[in-house]
């Protein structure tokens, strides 16, 4: 039933969908390509909420079958008959005030036909009603640019589709590029134009790029911003907005640096700058087609990067991490593109990429686990222009798209996964020993600190300590887990050392003794020195090297050293040759 949240509820499999999020923590969802409630597939119109805190689905608003036309208003009039119809890959935004906006796309128009649209639309929760607000209401309307950078009423993007979008801090919003008409209703292309919607006088900017289709990037030096760097002709992008303002995109299919005749995929990572309006290249490739350097799973590098891509998802988490799931690419090693399910997180302050989970293959199947229940082999298949939101715990939720599921061809999808987002406040565990360096066969202990709760996998113990006797070097791992399920893991390696030739019975016959031993680093060594002699204290770490040293010249005296924690070997020179060794230990 429309506006009833159920647990049966479910959109039907789709592609292209918009989507938004608003300030409950609700997940919106308009449209697409897919299949309507009897399997029709086309162009969707239906408006969907998902409540994450009850799982559940609400039909809000639209048709429930295919291929609608849409419904238009008088301009700036909300009234509960005007809609937009049938449509997929729209741009879309969420104002200052929480309102969700939609513009263009490749859908039905008034009574046009399909084709590539610019109308833009804002939907109004409370009232639960669109408002038609600006644009044309037929498609393959070409753009009117008007001067650069001058705010017209005018003025309109042209009709588009897959154009990447973004919200300033004030409201306006914002795009570039996407695929469809620049200053002509026949000529159709990808563009590298940027502009800027300001709602509250309801015009449009053209900030940057040009008017033209199919234009080449220019991207300067990396990492060094400048006023002719531009990225090249896109659609199918992925970005998010950092956190002084600036906005990020990565890749897309469209045009690089030389291409003279083709498109192609495209994995370079750019940062625009509102207030100076100029671009930078940060990373990535200015040649499309590049497969991706993937390294081990975790790891960062500043080598490893995504490979070239198209119609991924990305998500911003609250401590500035970009992540970016699958899209249509290239792998590790493949010569052709395919659906991919690699999950990569970028660090902003690092300026690396980090593998995190995923394959690095092209169209695998999705491995779906128990249904609510996590695991660590669970990973969606492979697929592209899916749905995504992330929650107010920083998880990462993705719905859909074009891809694989647990077996069969690609298809469209309806499927939903939440991933535990487990980097916002890791857990740091340290481990210490009493003795970081031992011989074979004595004892020892380790303590960890940094959380309420620990699991030793040596030996399943759950206390914050563990005594252990090895008698080879050996590692000791110790796990916590915090109220999301995320674990996290320390080790701790300890060196044995045979300690052969240190046997006590070397000094027999020697009035020689350290004491205490165990020390804090401070202790007194007894000596049997006659009238006017000295002897000379040596200490040696477990690697041999000389950490300390002091004459002796009486029969007691006091040591006092600055050495950390540890085993150390002394040697003391007497008179007549005489040498005396052993262990001191320092805890």
């Amino acid at each position: 039933m429309q506006g009833t949240a159920a647990s049966g509820n479910n959109p039907g499999a789709r592609s292209g969908a918009a989507t938004w999020k608003d300030a409950a923590g609700n997940f919106w969802m308009f449209g697409g390509s897919g299949y309507d409630y009897i399997g029709n597939f086309g162009d969707l119109s239906d408006l969907w909420k998902y409540d994450p805190t009850t799982n559940q689905w609400t039909y809000v608003k639209g048709n429930d079958i295919i291929a609608q036309a849409t419904q238009y208003t008088p301009l700036g009039v909300s009234s509960p008959l005007g809609k937009p119809g049938g449509r997929r890959s729209s741009v879309s935004w969420t104002d200052a005030s929480g309102n969700l906006w939609l513009m263009g796309g490749y859908g039905l128009a008034g009574g046009s036909g399909l084709g590539y649209l610019n109308d833009l639309w804002k939907y109004n929760i409370s009232s639960g009603q669109w408002t038609y607000v600006n644009g044309s209401a037929f498609n393959y309307t070409p753009a009117s640019y008007g001067t650069m950078g001058t705010p017209s009423s005018t003025n309109t993007p042209g009709a588009r589709v897959n154009s990447v979008s973004w919200t300033d801090a004030s409201g306006d919003l914002w795009l570039f590029g996407g695929y469809g008409n620049t200053t002509s209703s026949v000529t159709i292309g990808y563009m590298d134009d940027v502009w800027r919607y300001t709602v509250a006088t309801n015009e449009w900017t053209w900030m940057k790029g040009t008017n033209l289709t199919d234009q080449n990037g220019t991207y300067g030096t990396a990492g060094t911003s400048a006023p002719a760097n531009k990225p090249g002709s896109r659609s199918l992008s992925t970005g998010w907005i950092d956190g002084t303002g600036n906005f990020w995109m990565f890749g897309g299919d469209g045009w690089d640096q030389v291409a003279t005749t083709n498109s192609g995929l495209l994995n370079d990572l750019w940062k625009y700058n509102m207030s100076t309006n100029e671009w930078t290249w940060i990373k990535g490739s200015s040649l499309s087609n590049q497969t991706g350097a993937y390294g081990l799973v975790g790891t960062t590098n500043a080598t490893f990067t995504p490979g070239s891509r198209s119609a991924s998802m990305s998500w911003k988490d609250a401590v500035g991490n970009f992540w970016l799931f699958g899209g249509h690419g290239l792998p590790a090693t493949a010569t052709a593109a395919g659906g991919l399910n690699d999950l990569w997180k970028y660090s902003l302050t690092l300026n690396q990429w980090t593998w995190i989970k995923g394959t690095s293959l092209k169209n695998q199947n999705g491995i779906y686990g128990t249904q609510g229940v996590g695991g660590s082999a669970n990973i969606p298949g492979g697929r592209n222009t899916h749905a995504g939101w992330m929650d107010s715990s920083n998880d990462i939720y993705l719905f859909g798209g074009f891809g694989q599921a647990a077996s069969g061809a690609a298809g469209s999808l309806n499927d939903l996964w939440k991933y535990t987002n487990c980097y916002i406040s890791p857990i740091t565990l340290t481990v210490t020993a009493r003795d970081s360096v031992m011989c074979a066969g004595e004892t020892t202990s380790l303590t960890v600190i940094g959380s309420a709760n620990y699991l030793w996998l040596n030996n399943l113990s759950t206390n914050s300590y563990l005594v252990i006797n090895p008698t080879t070097t050996t590692s000791y791992s110790v796990v916590t887990s915090d109220t999301k399920g995320c674990r996290y893991t320390a080790v701790f390696t300890e060196t044995v050392q045979l300690c052969t030739g240190l046997d006590n019975s070397i000094n027999k016959g020697l009035d020689l003794a350290i004491y205490p031993n165990p020390s804090t680093g401070a202790f007194k060594i007894k000596a049997p020195l006659k009238e006017n002699e000295t002897s000379l204290l040596i200490l040696h770490n477990a690697l041999g090297k000389e950490v300390f040293r002091q004459t002796l010249n009486s029969f007691e005296t006091d040591i006092k050293t600055n050495l950390a924690i540890g085993i150390y070997y002394y040697q003391v020179t007497l008179a007549e040759k005489k040498i005396g060794l052993g262990k001191l230990v320092i805890d």
